[in-house]
């Protein structure tokens, strides 16, 4: 049975990915994000420098397609995208032939953090982009063993989110408490209740401390991009239409009165979207993890403005991350 986030979670996106919302709506991942998870490839378990790459609550494989089309060596031989909701693998599956795959394998397949169809000792790297907020309370321990499960020894696991950035202008931050104001319990990324995975025994017996790295920019929009991007959230989807609507018209409302928007063409209609990215990145312990032992159950104001920082935090003081 699965818990009811989950539930909430898979129900609200199926409808977002196959509409195709979802993957109109959220942005991509910067490349200065990326090259960090490259490196981690290139250190990796495999002796070849070839990858295999397991992606968890994968969405409709926005960082999937990313990631493969910023893989200029071709060191990535193989994608296994993971998602339990059936909406958002059908997006997948759309999407992905909008790119060349270049002789690489993907596939989508449904799956949980905590039960992941895969051989022990499989993939010499991990990601879970945008989700692993989802993953709560009881659910860390048993996920953190299973994800463990999967990776080979020195293997890496990767927490990567885009966030609209609201430090960087206020129109972002009035649309914020907008739509947050609808939030209601739903796991979410900005409260940092993830951070409580590294208060586990599990984690430091299973994962190196992390390294961090924060990247801030802006990416094009217009006002139906911002609309999209709210009507994307998974509380939003689940509003009633009046309410949604109810929402919308404050959206409206904060971007009719422009305060702090960056225009690239006022006539056009097009300005900046300020996002913040920040990914961690754990490398596994040498000790296998068997299936044995797992417990399973049924931005800046200028786009040119850029920030990358990379810290290492001690295990015993360290917070981080995990799902969409």
């Amino acid at each position: 049975m699965q818990p009811s986030h989950t539930n909430f979670a898979v129900t609200n996106f199926s409808n977002s990915g196959a509409s195709g919302l979802y993957d109109r709506a959220r942005p991509d991942y910067p490349s200065a994000a990326l090259q960090p998870i490259f490196e981690c490839i290139k250190q990796g378990p495999s002796n070849d420098g070839r990858c295999k790459v397991l992606e968890l609550g994968s969405g409709t494989g926005i960082f999937t397609r990313c990631f493969l089309q910023a893989d200029s060596e071709h060191i990535i031989q193989e994608v296994l995208a993971v998602e339990p909701s059936s909406g958002m693998r059908e997006g997948f599956v759309k999407a992905l032939q909008k790119i060349e795959l270049a002789g690489r394998k993907v596939e989508t397949v449904d799956g949980l953090f905590h039960r992941i169809p895969a051989d022990d000792a499989s993939y010499d790297i991990m990601v879970v982009a945008q989700a692993w907020h989802w993953c709560v309370g009881a659910d860390h321990e048993k996920s953190l063993r299973e994800m463990r499960r999967v990776l080979k020894k020195g293997g890496h696991l990767v927490l990567i989110w885009n966030l609209e950035d609201r430090e960087s202008a206020s129109w972002v931050a009035q649309i914020r408490d907008v739509y947050e104001s609808y939030e209601k319990g739903v796991p979410q990324y900005r409260t940092g209740e993830w951070k409580k995975m590294f208060e586990l025994e599990s984690y430091s017996s299973l994962f190196g401390p992390a390294s961090e790295v924060h990247h801030s920019r802006t990416i094009e929009t217009t006002r139906q991009g911002v609309k999209d991007r709210v009507a994307s959230k998974s509380y939003i989807t689940a509003l009633d239409d009046g309410e949604r609507e109810k929402v919308m018209r404050g959206v409206d409302a904060i971007l009719d009165r422009g305060e702090g928007i960056s225009w690239i063409n006022r006539e056009e209609g097009t300005f900046h979207y300020p996002y913040k990215t920040d990914v961690y990145i754990m490398k596994s312990h040498e000790g296998a993890v068997t299936r044995s032992v797992v417990i399973l159950s049924n931005m800046p104001s200028s786009p040119a403005t850029t920030t990358l920082n990379a810290i290492l935090l001690p295990v015993e003081t360290s917070h981080w991350l995990a799902w969409t």
